[in-house]
């Protein structure tokens, strides 16, 4: 199991997009440093266990998207609902110029998994 385990997760951390599974609670279970990477702004709190909420949260305070240039607690409320909906993709803009592809899914036991990816070339 535990070997199985090690090799999830590298896998994972072997990806180019960033990947991210949250539970039936929306607390993170697994990231891997791709995700990290796209949130700097939210790298220390990105651990086994925080909230989506304060993910966002965090993004926010920094405004990290346009949204939360614009308007932050607008910006938070819309991609928590999106999140929770978990039906599909959305393209984030980013202060920074940069655009997020983010696609979200429901698993089988309630969490949500999402794949997260840099499409500014494509933009």
């Amino acid at each position: 199991a535990d070997t199985a385990r090690r090799r999830l997760a590298d896998a994972i951390d072997s990806i180019d997009e960033g990947f991210a599974i949250f539970d039936a609670q929306d607390r993170l279970v697994l990231a891997n440093q791709t995700y990290v990477s796209l949130w700097p702004e939210a790298a220390d709190i990105i651990q086994p266990g925080v909230l989506f909420a304060d993910i966002v949260k965090r993004l926010a305070q920094h405004k990290v998207t346009l949204g939360a240039l614009a308007a932050p607690d607008a910006w938070i409320s819309d991609r928590i609902a999106r999140h929770r909906i978990a039906d599909g993709g959305q393209a984030i803009a980013l202060a920074d110029g940069r655009w997020i592809q983010v696609n979200e899914r429901r698993t089988a036991d309630g969490g949500i998994v999402g794949i997260y990816t840099d499409i500014t070339d494509i933009k």
